[in-house]
């Protein structure tokens, strides 16, 4: 059953990729220059003072590529655990970008996490909103955790509440067995008021839009490593304990 449930989520979404056009893709914020590729095909060229990367250099062809902005903080991770960079797939485009990330306060994951892990279902849901008297962009965070043959899949999205836009979306595969982590992705892609309400009241998952796929672990992944790189991804802790005096 989980492989064929893998097996039509991935032709359901190449489909859908395919049938995009090049101006619905830039419609989703798709940048035509991003690449999808494994660390172990990239070199790593540090900055003149030595301090961060400046830039990825592809082994077989000798192009130049940059880290994407929203990652660089998962990247910085990644690079500090060599066995997590043995296994990993970054997003990277042949342009420099900017910093574009606002300032989010937000559910904090492992907590949201570790309360969907305790259900014990098939199914098990979870919603983390939290309402603060800040001036400041806030994101609610649902988690689905679904149970199939010693397998557990973790899916959540995170979104900001009262405006259509961004949504990160992360997946995230538990083998109960051998008690570690398969697989580890994130993605962001657009959503709106509709969907949103949907997921939170239905249990509904967004369908039909293009996933930019962002990053990806395979292999064997502690716990602390899947939070890590996850709330790189999902900054929300520090803003939040900063001005709420906790996470969230």
């Amino acid at each position: 059953m989980a492989v064929s449930l893998r097996s039509s989520i991935a032709k359901r979404r190449s489909h859908l990729n395919a049938a995009l056009s090049a101006a619905e893709l830039m419609w989703y914020g798709v940048d035509m220059s991003n690449k999808f590729l494994s660390t172990d095909s990239l070199s790593i060229e540090l900055d003149s003072f030595q301090t961060y990367i400046d830039h990825f250099v592809y082994k077989l062809t000798g192009e130049k590529f940059y880290i994407d902005p929203e990652i660089r903080a998962v990247i910085d991770y990644i690079c500090e655990h060599s066995e997590l960079w043995n296994q990993a797939e970054i997003l990277v485009s042949d342009t420099r970008r900017g910093m574009k990330r606002v300032p989010i306060i937000g559910p904090s994951f492992k907590e949201a996490f570790n309360i969907a892990l305790q259900g014990k279902s098939s199914f098990s849901w979870f919603y983390g909103s939290r309402e603060v008297k800040h001036d400041f962009p806030i994101a609610d965070t649902c988690m689905i955790v679904e149970r199939n043959k010693g397998e557990l899949w973790f899916e959540s999205w995170s979104f900001m509440r009262e405006l259509d836009g961004e949504c990160f979306y992360t997946h995230v595969i538990y083998d109960e067995q051998n008690k570690k982590f398969r697989h580890c992705d994130a993605s962001k892609f657009y959503i709106n008021q509709e969907q949103k309400e949907a997921l939170k009241h239905n249990k509904t998952k967004p369908r039909g839009l293009y996933y930019q796929k962002m990053f990806a672990l395979n292999g064997d992944i502690p716990l602390h490593h899947v939070c890590g790189v996850i709330e790189a991804f999902l900054p929300f802790e520090e803003l939040t304990e900063e001005m709420l005096g906790k996470s969230t």
